[in-house]
């Protein structure tokens, strides 16, 4: 009679967890990818940018796309922030 009794328990437990609402999370934090892209340190100049152009054009260059980098997931955590209720402008 007891073990009928355990099996009666674990399906009423079963059916009432089935008819639960489903509690859909929100993350807290924008996603960490963006972050760190919006983080990445910038690169440091080599020293023979200041005899050799193509040093200096090459430097400039990489300064330029790290740049964009860092732009861009900068603006996708201020829209992430926007979604969330912030109200920022992000240069959209």
């Amino acid at each position: 009679m007891t073990c009928a009794r355990l099996f009666l328990g674990v399906a009423s437990a079963t059916l009432i967890t089935a008819c639960a609402p489903t509690v859909q999370s929100v993350p807290i934090f924008p996603p960490a990818q963006d972050v760190e892209a919006a983080t990445e340190a910038k690169p440091v100049p080599p020293l023979d940018i200041v005899t050799s152009a193509r040093a200096a054009a090459e430097y400039n260059a990489a300064v330029e796309t790290w740049g964009m980098r860092v732009q861009s997931a900068g603006v996708r955590v201020c829209k992430w922030l926007k979604e969330r209720g912030a109200s920022y402008d992000c240069g959209d």
